[in-house]
């Protein structure tokens, strides 16, 4: 199913449309869905946080890139149900 952006304009003054998709990403954010969530994200951080810790004696450094590829491995964790270890797999840490 391919959208346009008039298409898409016109949904969004679909009372029904819009309805229909709060409810389902709400879902997604509901306290349980981040309840199951919270160990994994947890030792996201926490490794996050670990490797600059290991980074800080050496001066400063850019923490952006971290940032992102913690953001992307919640993104996917949320969203897509997959387990992504970006900060571990691009041995950023």
């Amino acid at each position: 199913m391919e959208f346009d952006s008039i298409e898409l304009m016109a949904h969004h003054r679909d009372a029904e449309a819009h309805k229909q998709r709060r409810k389902l990403l709400l879902r997604g954010f509901s306290q349980a869905a981040m309840l199951e969530f919270e160990d994994d994200m947890s030792s996201k951080i926490e490794a996050m946080l670990d490797g600059w810790a290991t980074l800080s004696p050496q001066g400063s450094f850019n923490v952006y890139p971290w940032l992102h590829w913690l953001g992307f491995d919640v993104v996917c964790t949320c969203y897509a149900n997959l387990r992504c270890n970006s900060l571990m797999d691009l041995q950023i840490i």
